[in-house]
């Protein structure tokens, strides 16, 4: 292990804070996974009731709304609940429906509102009343009825915005005018802007319950298969077509089976997938389940039977088209009336089912399914025993893909300690690295989503070294410092390479070189477009405490400043407090620079910690005593900058072998124009040990942790997700295609990380490539709930304080402010909120005495923002004295900033700004 340290140098890290909105993909970003049935998950969620025969609705703000249906005490429902995908959380409507339904129907509205219709209630009567939905208000309220009551049948939204309503059992309320047998084949048009059901002019051909109807893309409707009678009788083949435009029912080619409560799925090419269901004599239960799938096509409107069948006979089941174009098949009952738990998944290119892996959570038939904005499919409630007293409220998210790696393009040559920086376009700039142990390469290349292309030459060749991008003028720009040359050497050379959209670009050397050659340095992205670089080891095996600070000349080149800065008559040193190597240095939201852990001129590995302000040029230690530093002594480690400006640290070796130890570095709070020093407190710790690893930040807010050495002479094909909700790391879904540490890491705008290099499992230097491609829905631990950086309360007046949050780049899309707004979790536990904004120039501060769910802050005039400053946002709440003592936490959300056009921004700020926490 020493061995390797010794010719190695960490591929840090560069941690950079997004630019709203100004980054752009000429490149098609890679299509995502195919889902995999053998990598899918389902993730455990609950409902507030035990259901079944309910509704479940996605709402147009991506929450679902779940109606009626009857519980595990055979009691039909009028409740309604939220399910909120981004906390994972149900919540209970005060509002109920207007009557309590079951085996009735939910019908989003082009408006956002939702048709509720028909059901059996308590009394067991069938209705034929009708209800909406107002997601606005959150209330119901009730419409015209329909000119017959019926349960179990089904309803479409149609092209024009009308519903149609059609079929279902009609109890007490047949006559030989709507139904025979107990079944109707009347059927209902509801018209959104007159809140009414008019009778359709025609009848169904076939009087159908529990039966499908599926909307196909010439605006018909396809209507398949049910039952014929309430009474004890074979369901039906036969299929029918509803035309709108000529308010007409016509009947089309027969199905291959008699189905009933079976499923029917619009397919991406325009077919219609038809799987399960009962072909035995009862209405709703089965006695004959089958696992036989048919297509039927729209042109030749024909069935035809699929040589492949489902993994289980299914009745009651679910089908779900999924964002890849396959179908989602989960649980139902079996030919012994038993509830499954598993699923299959139908892949329209093979015409062939294959059942997932993993189960869901619950076995489940009468549930319900519905497919979520991110892809991920809720199941909800249902019965586990086929009785009324087994119905659960227990739910699986499926996640189609849950964190897998993909593979992707080969390098043109191996190498190893290569840096990867992202482009403006959307590409992926590869330079340097060795191929060969200290073996330094000037060849680049370019990765376009899909494969690799040469890219421009470096005019030294170099490993080890450091890329950061930057705006130069006009022109984006990366500068590549430092590194270990071919000859074995070390250089104090830097070079620019100007990026060319859609081209290779060019590079040219620097102005000036480095003040001193050195590797394993850092190089860290100012706030006012400056580039510090501190650290390293030069090629003597000195350790350094020097820095050089690049500074851009606005016409695409630049020079290495060492002019020292004098503040009240004391110059800068412009060294570091201790001289270190193979540490980490990461941009803070204030716009510091946090400095950490590496190795000392000793060889002793580092705990302390230090922090570089650009406004004084200078650096200082983040404290004294037992709180100067880490909690570990490390170096090779990651550090990665989280979205409540805290930083995660993780793994890296010192003199005890390799870490599986992390921590976070929470900033001090400003208060009063002067900042308490920060903090370091232990999170996780990781699945594995490991340094030489990559971190890479998900649009999530969660990190990937991937590959590195174990210290055992074993190099890592695992990943694993570090959660900031729950503090804690989750191995990822499947293992990396390739071992390999010393890689190269970046995030794409697609979502995907690319990793590429590295040396693998023999110690090889590779040119292999891997794209992880991370889970569609939530991450484990539900809500991404950030804590604040600092949760105490003043000894005289008792304030909680929230903290602050810093928000970067705010000005790439304002130039100015006029108010923001805050939401509170539950205003009605603070006597007072007070908020505080301040931009480096202007500080405005406004206290709610009584604060709503929604506290705003406007500033007049507006506030001004300086070019690439930070803004900070400082809040803190005051409990009322009613709640003192009860309430441990609230949580400060949502907030939104609006400029002096009237434009709100919530994109990339923190979704949830902090908690306000009673000790």
């Amino acid at each position: 292990m020493m061995q390797r340290l010794a010719r190695a140098s960490q591929a840090l890290l560069r941690v950079q804070l997004s630019i709203i909105g100004l980054a752009m993909v000429l490149t098609a970003p890679p299509a995502r996974a195919t889902t995999s049935a053998s990598s899918a998950v389902f993730i455990a969620h609950a409902l507030n009731v035990k259901l079944e025969n309910h509704t479940a609705t996605l709402l147009n703000n991506g929450t679902v709304l779940i109606t009626g249906g009857t519980d595990d005490t055979d009691t039909v429902q009028n409740t309604a609940e939220i399910f909120d995908p981004a906390t994972g959380v149900t919540t209970t409507l005060s509002a109920t429906m207007t009557v309590a339904r079951t085996g009735h129907t939910a019908t989003l509205l082009n408006d956002g509102r939702v048709l509720i219709a028909g059901g059996i209630d308590n009394t067991g009567s069938v209705l034929s009343s009708a209800e909406l939905y107002n997601p606005s208000t959150g209330t119901f309220s009730a419409v015209g009825a329909m000119s017959s009551a019926r349960a179990f049948h089904t309803a479409t939204r149609l092209e024009n915005g009308t519903v149609l309503v059609a079929g279902g059992v009609c109890g007490s309320t047949c006559n030989s005018g709507n139904s025979t047998s107990g079944v109707l084949f009347t059927a209902d048009i509801f018209d959104p802007s007159l809140l009414t059901f008019t009778p359709s002019s025609s009848t169904m051909k076939s009087q159908r319950a529990n039966y499908a109807a599926t909307l196909l893309n010439d605006g018909t409707v396809l209507l398949t298969g049910g039952n014929t009678t309430s009474s004890s009788v074979s369901p039906t083949n036969s299929a029918e077509i509803y035309e709108p435009t000529r308010d007409n029912f016509f009947s089309v080619g027969r199905m291959v089976d008699s189905r009933s409560s079976h499923t029917a799925t619009l397919l991406n090419d325009g077919t219609v997938l038809i799987a399960g269901g009962a072909s035995g004599n009862r209405p709703m239960f089965a006695t004959n389940a089958l696992p036989s799938a048919e297509i039927y096509n729209p042109i030749a409107r024909t069935f035809t039977q699929l040589a492949a069948s489902m993994s289980d006979s299914r009745v009651s089941h679910s089908a779900s088209l999924l964002q890849d174009g396959t179908v989602l098949l989960a649980g139902g009952m079996d030919d012994t009336l038993t509830p499954l738990s598993s699923a299959d998944i139908y892949d329209p290119a093979t015409q062939s089912f294959t059942p997932t892996a993993a189960r869901m959570n619950v076995a489940r038939s009468f549930h319900t399914a519905t497919v979520l904005v991110d892809g991920t499919v809720l199941l909800a409630g249902g019965t586990t025993t086929g009785t009324d007293s087994g119905n659960t409220n227990e739910a699986d998210l499926f996640d189609p893909t849950p964190g897998m790696f993909v593979p992707t393009g080969q390098m043109l040559e191996p190498r190893q300690f290569q840096t990867a920086t992202m482009l403006q376009d959307g590409r992926v700039f590869v330079a340097g690295g060795q191929n060969a142990v200290l073996g330094a390469l000037s060849s680049t290349e370019i990765y376009d989503g899909a494969s690799y292309s040469a890219g421009p030459t470096l005019t030294v060749p170099r490993s080890f070294h450091t890329a950061t991008s930057f705006v130069n003028g006009t022109a984006n720009q990366i500068l590549i410092a430092g590194g270990v040359t071919s000859a074995g050497g070390v250089t104090a050379a830097a070079e620019i390479y100007t990026e060319q959209v859609g081209g290779i670009g060019s590079i040219a050397a620097t102005t000036t070189p480095m003040s001193t050659p050195r590797f394993g340095h850092t190089s860290t992205l100012l706030s006012n477009g400056d580039i510090l670089i501190a650290g390293g080891e030069n090629a003597a095996g000195v350790v350094l405490n020097s820095s050089d600070l690049f500074v851009p000349d606005g016409k695409g080149n630049g020079s290495f400043n060492i002019t020292r800065v004098t503040v009240k008559g004391k110059t800068s040193s412009h060294n570091l407090v201790t001289a270190r190597v193979y540490h980490t240095a990461t941009t803070l939201c204030d716009g510091t620079v946090l400095i950490a852990g590496g190795r000392d001129p000793n060889g002793n590995y580092l705990s302390s910690a230090e922090i570089y302000n650009p406004a004084t040029d200078s650096f200082a230690s983040t404290g004294s005593g037992k709180s100067a530093g880490m909690l570990n002594a490390r170096a090779f480690h990651t550090a990665t900058l989280l979205t409540d400006c805290s930083v995660l640290i993780a793994g890296g070796v010192n003199s005890k072998g390799a870490l599986n130890a992390a921590e976070l570095y929470i900033p001090g709070v400003v208060t009063k124009g002067k900042a308490a020093p920060g903090k370091f407190v232990a999170v996780g710790p990781m699945n594995s040990a490991r340094y030489l690893h990559t971190a890479t930040m998900l649009s999530d807010g969660t990190v990937m942790i991937a590959g590195g050495e174990s210290g055992s002479s074993t190099v890592l094909d695992s990943g694993e997700i570090y959660d900031p909700f729950l503090q804690d790391f989750t191995p990822a879904a499947g293992p990396m295609l390739s071992a390999r540490y010393g890689q190269a890491a970046v995030a794409l705008n697609s979502g995907f990380v690319l990793l590429n290099g590295g040396e693998n499992s023999t110690f090889a230097v590779t040119a292999s490539s891997e794209l992880y491609d991370p889970p569609t829905g939530p991450h484990p631990g539900g809500a991404m709930v950030i804590p604040s950086p600092e949760a105490k309360h003043g000894r005289a007046d008792r304030t909680v304080k929230a903290g602050a949050v810093w928000i970067s780049n705010l000005s790439n899309l304002f130039e100015t402010i006029t108010d923001a707004t805050l939401a509170v979790s539950d205003p009605s536990v603070f006597s007072s909120i007070t908020m505080t904004l301040v931009d480096g120039r202007d500080r405005d501060r406004t206290e709610f005495k009584s604060p709503g769910a929604a506290t705003q802050l406007v500033f007049d005039p507006p506030i001004e923002l300086a070019p690439g400053a930070a803004v900070e946002l400082q809040f803190k709440g005051r409990l009322a004295p009613r709640v003192r003592g009860q309430v441990s936490s609230q949580t400060i959300t949502g907030l939104s900033i609006t400029n002096s056009l009237g434009v709100a921004a919530s994109s990339g700020l923190p979704a949830i700004l902090g908690t306000v926490t009673e000790k």
